[in-house]
């Protein structure tokens, strides 16, 4: 209370806010908003096609300066997050200059979908080949993957990329290794020819099979040693060529960040049974890559990242769940946020009520209703069916800067001070669920 009560005669929304927490009086909207309501972004629609933006014009003062805006979702099923983001995304591309959108894919799937959709090909098609079908196959994206195939031949584009790095993929299984050897050829014809390339391809096709049950410990050792042997020797021979071939450091640079993520993967392989490690090296690796897209290829560029809260939250230190509180798990969200310091934002969303999609499972289940006191309580109460929330501004970190219970990681209720994992909150009173066609 005395963080509180320091502030009481200065912020009439904050005595509000308190009186709320203590005795949950019901108080009409008018009265919110006598009460400083513009401390919060009042949204209008989470409709993609709803392109009047006026309701979204505050956030150009609370990003001014965001080079990097990270949008979370709850899980990966919920229908009106993903409706949300995409109107979001337009509002970033068309009045804030965002053009490059990274989703927690693979990096090369997400280039080799932006090449087809560059083509002329189907965006919808091409997307379900590339990009997770969480996202390609949901009805709610549909409207987000046409955008990006509209503004292909504009002076302004919407570039689509990946974060993450796999090999299980039907892009990696059927062009990764052709792509590769294409753009080599050129530059070395006789290493293409030579073993250590010949292995390599041959590693690469046996990667995934070291998945399997079946291989022993001593196996996928062996296998990852003589693996990550290979991954090196081509690395130094990219590094090696960017001095003759300067005209192609830009797409050497992105092999070489290829290749680091292989090795990731590979590590990860080694750890395969770890409940923790192959997590913790999937967070470095895509938070890698969003700085190798930052600083290098897309240098001087704005990037959206799309992926899930679990991924982009700056602290999970204080989160009442050990896959999140361990100290040697460190998130997407923390390394950027420390790279980068204020020049990224990272958004969370959250619901009150609804029905989320179950992406494991493939059922809609309801959400819980929230508990007395947490943050979906607080914003239900305001009577609003869309908020947005910036921590930033003072005034409301200091109402929220406490351990309250929310909804914004994976739909179920945990305690944290949300103002240090994240940067603002995107409420969305009632969740409808993805639906997949």
């Amino acid at each position: 209370m005395k963080l509180f009560n320091k502030n009481i005669h200065q912020y009439n929304f904050s005595l509000f806010i308190i009186t709320l927490f203590i005795s949950s009086i019901n108080t009409s909207c008018q009265e919110v908003e006598n009460n400083n309501m513009d401390l919060f972004v009042n949204i209008k629609s989470i409709n993609p096609n709803d392109t009047n933006f006026s309701d979204l014009e505050p956030l150009k003062k609370i990003l001014k300066d965001v080079d990097i805006v990270m949008l979370g979702e709850q899980s990966h099923g919920d229908g009106s997050t993903y409706e949300a983001k995409t109107r979001l995304i337009k509002f970033l591309h068309q009045e804030m200059g965002f053009d490059v959108l990274a989703f927690e894919n693979i990096m090369f799937d997400g280039n080799k979908v932006w090449q087809e959709i560059k083509k002329g090909k189907d965006p919808l098609q091409s997307s379900q080949k590339g990009i997770n079908k969480l996202w390609s196959s949901s009805k709610q994206c549909i409207p987000l993957f046409k955008y990006i195939s509209s503004k292909k031949n504009t002076f302004h584009p919407l570039i689509l990329t990946g974060i993450d790095n796999r090999t299980t993929s039907m892009f990696m299984r059927n062009y990764f290794l052709k792509d590769f050897e294409t753009f080599l050829k050129p530059l070395d014809k006789k290493f293409i020819k030579g073993s250590v390339w010949k292995n390599f391809l041959n590693l690469f096709v046996k990667f995934p099979l070291y998945y399997s049950p079946e291989q022993n410990k001593d196996s996928i050792l062996n296998f990852a040693k003589t693996y990550k042997r290979h991954l090196n020797l081509i690395k130094d021979k990219l590094k090696s060529l960017i001095h003759k071939n300067s005209d192609q450091t830009d797409n050497i640079n992105f092999w070489i960040q290829q290749i680091n993520g292989l090795n990731a993967w590979t590590d990860g392989l080694i750890n395969k049974d770890d409940p923790y490690i192959p997590g913790i090296i999937r967070d470095s690796i895509m938070a890698e890559n969003i700085i190798f897209l930052k600083n290098n290829y897309y240098k001087n560029h704005k990037i959206i990242v799309w992926a899930a809260t679990a991924h982009l939250i700056k602290d999970s230190k204080g989160i009442d769940f050990e896959s999140y509180n361990k100290n040697n798990i460190k998130r997407v969200g923390e390394y950027i946020s420390e790279y980068y310091k204020n020049k990224v934002y990272v958004v969370g969303f959250t619901s009150a009520v609804g029905k989320m999609l179950n992406f494991v499972y493939q059922n809609v289940t309801d959400l819980s209703n929230p508990s007395k006191g947490s943050i979906e309580d607080i914003l239900q109460s305001l009577n609003k069916e869309y908020l947005f929330i910036d921590f930033r501004n003072k005034n409301i970190k200091d109402i929220f800067d406490r351990n309250l219970n929310s909804k914004c990681l994976g739909n179920i209720e945990l305690q944290n001070n949300w103002t240090k994992s994240l940067d603002g909150i995107f409420y969305i009173k009632t969740l409808e669920p993805s639906e997949l066609y």
